[in-house]
């Protein structure tokens, strides 16, 4: 598969990777299908985040259909979904993230190794995710739909136009 590649301070290209492979029970593997740049990928981009290494797969924020689930998703997520990977990064178990208020996560990873420590695996070379966080949006909305995805306000947008 192709996908953009960090390989040092303002040297990011798109080269051939490895196809992921589950890796953790908790894994859902994602064909991005339409994506947004963040501000952190600009302070990767120019390395003023440490934890970023030579070969390191830019992106956190995307749009996608789920291609592949372990064994130890619990979460809806089925093979097939189109779904809306959420921009913030949580870790589902603490107090904050119970009572849905994901933005202030006690947890929240800071870089890849404590996404690694935290949740066993990462997303996209940097950041983890648990699955049961990820929107599905497959009966609502095609992909054809979303030229681009913006966060926060974007996210009210989509939201917004999606009631009913």
């Amino acid at each position: 598969m192709r996908a953009l590649v960090w390989h040092g301070k303002e040297d990011i290209r798109c080269d051939e990777v490895t196809d992921p492979e589950i890796e953790d029970p908790r894994d859902a593997i994602v064909k991005v299908t339409s994506c947004a740049i963040c501000g952190s990928d600009l302070h990767l981009y120019h390395n003023l985040i440490p934890a970023i290494l030579p070969g390191d797969i830019m992106g956190h924020e995307m749009m996608g259909e789920v291609v592949d689930v372990g064994s130890g998703v619990i979460s809806a997520l089925r093979t097939g979904d189109r779904i809306v990977v959420p921009f913030t990064i949580i870790c589902g178990e603490c107090d904050q993230c119970k009572r849905k208020n994901f933005s202030v996560c006690e947890r929240t990873n800071r870089n890849k190794n404590v996404a690694d420590k935290a949740f066993g695996h990462t997303t996209a070379g940097l950041f983890g995710y648990p699955t049961s966080f990820c929107a599905v949006y497959q009966r609502r909305i095609g992909t054809e739909v979303v030229g681009s995805i913006g966060w926060p306000k974007g996210a009210a947008a989509l939201h917004t136009s999606l009631a009913p």
